[in-house]
């Protein structure tokens, strides 16, 4: 059954979602639908590399051929990069979890706090552009009840603007904050995906450091700090460690 929903994802993906004027664009989506995902694969990269596009629409067809060749920690990378688009879509998000599915490393989540897991699935209900627009959707409004407030004629008028004003910078301000936080998520903390088979996690940035243990190809990590080669990365379960930078790709 899983199968047979990532075929149709795949199919819709390159169906519905195949609007660039882009001849390589229409070469890679002919590929794709003749079942030459190699070819298809080229030609989405040679878009990327050479055109410099980086879109959702894109990165979630790449991911979508690299699952069909079986290259798994490149469809890994190509469905996170297409969620910095917009981490709310549902089609990505299922095909990368199927794709998680089958990778070597299953990595279970530390346990959070309601509160904080509440507010991550606030911040990825929408797009950083949409909650953006928003906060300044409300702060306009904010400001025009404070001028209704102090140049209303009634204390009706005064009442309403004073009110007013003070919910929607209230809500401006929550905006804000979630707009912020869905910024720096998807573009300043960084993330990265292993592409070498098989790593062994360092305790020290030095190949001699104790191996704490091992990840492998496709495993998604968080980019803690950095001290010339190395990275000190943190995994969804909490553990932390150093490995080289050329060991992976970020997102």
């Amino acid at each position: 059954m899983k199968k047979i929903f990532i075929i149709f994802l795949c199919l819709n993906s390159i169906l519905g979602f195949g609007l660039s004027p882009s001849s390589l664009f229409k070469d890679a989506n002919q590929a794709y639908q003749k079942g030459d995902f190699q070819k298809a694969a080229n030609l989405y990269e040679q878009i990327v590399r050479d055109q410099g596009v980086s879109s959702k629409e894109l990165h979630f067809n790449l991911g979508n051929t690299y699952f069909r060749l079986s290259d798994y920690p490149s469809a890994v990378l190509n469905y996170e990069r297409a969620l910095k688009g917009d981490p709310s879509d549902e089609d990505v998000l299922t095909n990368l979890q199927i794709t998680k599915s089958k990778l070597e490393d299953k990595i279970e989540p530390m346990p959070e706090l309601f509160y904080k897991r509440w507010f991550k699935a606030i911040t990825k209900a929408f797009s950083t552009d949409s909650w953006a627009w928003l906060f300044v959707i409300f702060f306009m409004g904010s400001a025009a009840f404070w001028i209704l407030f102090i140049h209303g004629k009634s204390s009706g008028q005064k009442k309403a603007g004073f009110y007013g004003g003070i919910f929607s910078l209230a809500i401006a301000v929550f905006l804000f904050v979630t707009a912020y936080t869905s910024w720096s998520n998807n573009y300043i903390s960084q993330r990265a995906v292993v592409f070498a088979g098989s790593i062994s996690v360092k305790s020290a940035p030095v190949a001699s450091g104790n191996g704490l243990f091992i990840i492998h190809a496709g495993a998604t990590v968080k980019i803690t700090d950095e001290l010339g080669e190395w990275v000190r990365i943190r995994l969804d379960d909490g553990k932390e460690g150093w490995v080289i930078l050329g060991d992976l790709e970020v997102i």
